[in-house]
């Protein structure tokens, strides 16, 4: 019975190995036809003809609808990858200016809480002096200064007869011609002015300015004690450093102001100011006395107190008595003279020009401007040929706010220049050629 149950479970083993093997073989050769048949599709995708020459029409018509169904797939994904790449150059577009308006965003956040501490801090105190007063005072007392000097020297511009006399009547003016002079010999851009057509009143309006930079807008404002205003100007340098908590830059400016505002207050303040207003005003005199006789001394004095040394005093303290920081700028010039590209480069000094006032000393103080010369110049001939001569006057600016703790610079005045400027020049040679005798250089050479 063991053997008869052996021999059935052997017989039953060899069929079930034969079903395996031919089920096996026929998933083979159905392996082989799909295969096959995918070759083909594939050979007719790329010929455009039937594989097998004995395919029937109906089969070609299949292979071409597919072929045209891959085609139209191609252009959709060709078209949906260009779509994809506009929509990720608009995406990086827009990521760069969100991140620009988040810029934006903190700045406007730091400008409204530095105009709400300047709100809290600074309502209390105003004194109403803008921007436009500063601007139109200080072009006011430029035009005071030019009207005065105009005042005295007209007539030693006008009238030869009587430049010849006042120039033989300088040595009974000793002191006052040796104090222009040393005045002079302090500021050579303005001391090689001297000999350029109709500059000489523009040199006698500039040393004066200087004179009143000096003695008034200077760190030492007229009538008031040294020690108190470098004992303020200590506490000033100090408030930057306190902490816990931390001042502001508004908190500081309105703390100057104020202090400046209380020192000028006080009642002994007025008087003192009188008597700085005079000593400066006899100083100015004894330097410019030899443009008055005698019989009119009263009035020359009187005149530069009342048309220059007062407004100039005046002009200083709204200055500093304001939240704002007011102050004088000159460029960094080079020798007076030489080619303005030696001290600027290129782009440079184009920035710089469009910043200044220019005039051309060798063409009657005409305003020069780049864009109306005709033919305008090139870059090169402008680094080249256009000539630094002297700053006439400096340029007004003031510092704000822009930012909790941040200052910026803006223009009132621009610095007033005379350049040298003539093609006919030859290139290299000094525009000092171009200079001619005038009363001032006549008296200079004294």
């Amino acid at each position: 019975m063991t053997w008869k149950w052996f021999a059935r479970l052997r017989e039953s083993c060899g069929r079930n190995r034969k079903t395996k093997l031919f089920s096996c073989r026929k998933k083979k050769a159905e392996a082989r036809q799909i295969q096959h048949g995918l070759d083909e599709h594939e050979e007719h995708g790329k010929t455009g003809a039937p594989a097998n020459g004995n395919e029937n029409p109906s089969t070609t018509d299949d292979h071409l609808v597919s072929t045209q169904d891959y085609d139209n797939l191609l252009e959709e994904h060709s078209r949906s990858q260009r779509e994809n790449e506009r929509l990720q150059g608009e995406v990086s577009r827009l990521s760069g200016d969100n991140r620009n308006l988040e810029s934006d965003n903190h700045n406007l956040k730091e400008t409204i809480h530095m105009r709400d501490s300047q709100i809290l801090i600074l309502r209390p105190y105003r004194t109403g002096f803008t921007q436009e007063n500063a601007k139109n005072g200080f072009e006011d007392l430029l035009q005071n200064i030019e009207l005065w000097v105009e005042k005295w020297t007209d007539k030693l511009i006008d009238n030869e007869g009587f430049r010849n006399e006042w120039i033989n009547s300088l040595h009974h003016f000793p002191r006052a011609v040796h104090k222009f002079q040393q005045l002079l010999s302090c500021n050579q851009d303005l001391l090689s002015t001297i000999g350029y057509v109709d500059s000489d009143q523009d040199i006698m309006s500039a040393c004066i300015l200087r004179f009143v930079r000096q003695k008034i807008f200077g760190d030492m404002p007229c009538g008031i004690v040294s020690r108190r205003v470098e004992l303020l100007q200590e506490v000033e340098s100090t408030l930057p450093l306190c902490t816990a908590p931390k001042l502001d830059m508004s908190a500081i400016s309105s703390w100057r102001a104020q202090a400046y505002h209380a020192l000028f207050s006080r009642p002994e303040y007025s008087e003192a100011r009188e008597k700085a207003i005079d000593a400066v005003t006899s100083e100015l005199a004894n330097i410019l006395g030899f443009l008055c006789g005698s019989s009119k001394w009263s009035g020359f004095i009187s005149s530069i107190s009342s048309e220059i040394i007062e407004p100039s005093v005046r002009l200083d303290e709204n200055f500093r008595r304001t939240n704002e920081e007011y102050y004088f700028e000159t460029a960094p010039w080079g020798e007076p003279g030489e080619e303005m590209g030696r001290s600027f480069p290129d782009g440079q000094l184009r920035e710089l020009l469009g910043s200044l006032e220019c005039f051309n000393a060798v063409k009657h103080n005409r305003k020069f401007l780049t864009d109306q010369l005709n033919p305008i110049p090139s870059a090169e001939e402008i680094r080249n040929r256009l000539h630094f001569i002297s700053s006439l006057h400096p340029a007004l600016k003031v510092r704000e706010l822009r930012g909790k703790n941040k200052k910026g610079s803006v223009t009132l005045v621009k610095e007033k220049v005379l350049v040298a400027w003539d093609p006919k020049l030859p290139r290299g040679k000094s525009p000092a050629t171009l200079k001619e005798e005038t009363w001032l250089s006549r008296f200079s050479s004294n």
